[in-house]
């Protein structure tokens, strides 16, 4: 699969730019490589209700060409449970906190994901505050969060000091956490790195 070193960081650099996927799909196109094709076939349904003529056709072609060169393209998809591409790249990826920073560097580099959920995140805190790579994320929300066992709220401040510390976890737009079900729910969110909001929930088993 070819690769244009400079087009790619471009769309790293501002992935809510088309027009930088679509020469990117050009330059692909040029080389017959597919996945200029597979980018302009995303873009287009993007654009498309599914009731819309020609979205059939489309998606199937969308379907065709990621069965087929999946394993070339996403890779590191296989680190996540589940993935989501859009507009020809990984956008969205779900999965162990731990699985995720074996893979984080290379991802980042290579694929402009905006979209990450994590489970497990409390067992890998300080390796996620020296990652900053993570700043490119525009969206992490870290599910199942396991209290620390003694204070409520150790863990809620523990989270907070360590967003604001962190080069990557601080310059992300929204970082979202829920406890784990069954106890009292506790929910954070930053914006920014600074908590704009916090609420706790109590779970009655019916």
């Amino acid at each position: 699969m070819a690769h244009d070193p400079e087009l790619l960081q471009a769309i790293l650099d501002h992935p809510a730019d088309d027009q930088l996927r679509l020469i990117y799909a050009d330059w692909l196109d040029e080389r017959a490589d597919p996945l200029g094709e597979f980018i302009r076939v995303q873009i287009a349904l993007a654009g498309l209700q599914r009731d819309a003529p020609g979205h059939r056709q489309l998606y199937l072609r969308e379907i065709e060409l990621i069965l087929r060169y999946k394993e070339e393209w996403f890779p590191l998809r296989k680190a996540f449970t589940s993935w989501e591409c859009r507009r020809g790249f990984m956008d969205e990826a779900r999965g162990d906190a731990g699985k995720f920073l074996e893979v984080v560097q290379p991802l980042l580099a290579s694929q402009p994901v905006r979209i990450v959920y994590l489970e497990g995140a409390d067992s890998f805190l300080d390796q996620l505050a020296d990652c900053p790579a993570l700043e490119r994320l525009a969206q992490l929300t870290l599910t199942n969060w396991r209290r620390s066992g003694t204070r409520r709220n150790t863990r809620n401040r523990d989270l907070a000091e360590i967003v604001r510390s962190s080069p990557g976890l601080s310059k992300i737009p929204l970082i979202d956490y829920s406890g784990v079900r069954g106890q009292n729910r506790i929910h954070l969110a930053f914006r920014n790195g600074a908590v704009v909001e916090q609420a706790q929930h109590r779970n009655h088993r019916r």
